[in-house]
């Protein structure tokens, strides 16, 4: 965690900024960049400003709100730093370290006196504050107006009840809320060609990593630190799971009900775009039983659903990236994914005899992957899946996703 930087005189600070942003751009991440340098020119004017930056896990708030304290420490900030802990961890109280400068500032500003230097005050992990630490954010943002301070945190885009009702009250204050999406294919491709050995990046391999990863800046990541490994083999020459991604899956796996697991399973075994009637079909389960239980695996972020759908598509659910889909068959035993993809095949057999008349059905990845035990033929397969980014949201009610049951 970043110490805190000396502070110079606080005169010297606007003379730097001509320097901010020259060095170790983020890719994806300039424009979110450039918002933040601006509220630091307005903080060091004498502006006390509040920006909560949100994501999903992965996304890079900590790498972002590093890079704005490297920038502000070059223009005569003093940064400091504290981490929230959750309720009933060590440290969960008020963390008075690391927001010293706000209750600090408050006293002196009530006292009038000398306006103390620019100081950037990061917090993260706001979601896991404790009570006290909500309390004392609260009150600094009801205080402070005109001192030269900007105070960032990081919170998850879904933070609970208790951090919502503090955001509420931050963006009555003008606090800046930036929530960093998935990197676009050309950010990809920067990252992706920062590792190239030849400097050069095929645009099928930026759109390979793209729909692996779904833009989350930790899955690519942990995907090229992969497939640079010399002693990780390649089967098919695809790049396996990372370690850490699979633990991430386990983890997530863990938090479904044994039926929300069944659903997820079922699902990974028809691609990245899961038709959620054939799932409903394939568990025995009713379909809206199956949607409230792809909302859990919505919940823990396995699955995402996209209301932005391409013309005549019958259902939302995604897997967000290629790699998460690979991560639960992964998770699977080999019988228990051949018995999956063995039945998924048997199923959508008996569908392209029915739609013959129709025209030709489209068969996903289970009528390639049932194993020895695929026994009947099908129609035309889909290419390997790798879902390509969808906007996650909140777990929908029953009702709200029933279009993605329909049949076809």
């Amino acid at each position: 965690m970043p110490a805190a930087s000396a502070v110079p005189a606080a005169s010297a600070a606007p003379a730097a900024w001509s320097a901010v942003g020259a060095r170790r751009p983020l890719p994806g991440r300039e424009r979110d960049l450039d918002r933040l340098c601006g509220m630091l020119r307005d903080a060091a004017a004498g502006r006390t400003g509040w920006a909560v930056v949100s994501g999903e896990p992965g996304a890079g708030k900590t790498r972002v709100a590093e890079e704005l304290a490297r920038r502000a420490a070059d223009t005569g900030y003093e940064v400091r730093w504290t981490r929230c802990a959750g309720e009933g961890h060590p440290g969960a109280g008020p963390p008075a370290g690391g927001l010293r400068p706000l209750t600090g500032t408050a006293e002196r500003t009530a006292e009038d006196a000398v306006p103390p230097a620019p100081t950037l005050c990061i917090v993260e992990d706001v979601h896991l504050a404790s009570a006290g630490t909500r309390t004392l954010l609260s009150f600094a943002a009801r205080t402070l107006r005109d001192a030269p301070l900007l105070v960032l945190c990081t919170v998850a885009d879904e933070p609970g009840p208790a951090t919502e009702r503090l955001l509420a009250e931050l963006a009555g204050r003008d606090a800046e809320r930036i929530r960093l999406a998935p990197l676009t294919e050309a950010a990809v491709r920067h990252v992706v060609l920062a590792t190239a050995d030849d400097g050069h990046v095929t645009d099928d391999r930026a759109r390979e990593f793209l729909g692996l990863s779904g833009g989350n800046p930790f899955l690519l990541t942990q995907l090229l630190k992969q497939a640079a490994d010399p002693r990780v083999s390649r089967a098919g020459g695809r790049v396996p799971v990372p370690p850490a991604v699979q633990s991430v899956v386990r983890v997530r796996l863990a938090e479904l009900s044994p039926a929300a697991r069944r659903v997820v399973d079922t699902a990974a075994v028809l691609g990245g775009r899961p038709d959620m009637g054939l799932v409903a079909r394939l568990t025995g389960l009713p379909a809206g039983q199956v949607l409230e239980l792809a909302d859990q695996a919505v919940a823990a972020r396995l699955l995402s659903w996209s209301e932005e759908l391409p013309p005549h598509e019958t259902g939302g659910y995604r897997f967000p990236a290629g790699v998460l889909l690979r991560g639960v068959l992964a998770d699977l035993g080999p019988a228990r994914r051949q018995a999956l993809h063995a039945e998924a095949d048997r199923l959508l057999a008996a569908r392209t005899v029915r739609n013959d008349t129709e025209g030709p059905a489209v068969t996903p990845v289970a009528a390639t992957a049932a194993g020895p035990v695929r026994a009947v033929p099908t129609g035309p397969v889909l290419p390997r899946a790798a879902a390509t980014p969808a906007r996650t949201r909140r777990p929908l009610s029953c009702s709200a996703g029933r279009r993605a049951v329909r049949g076809r």
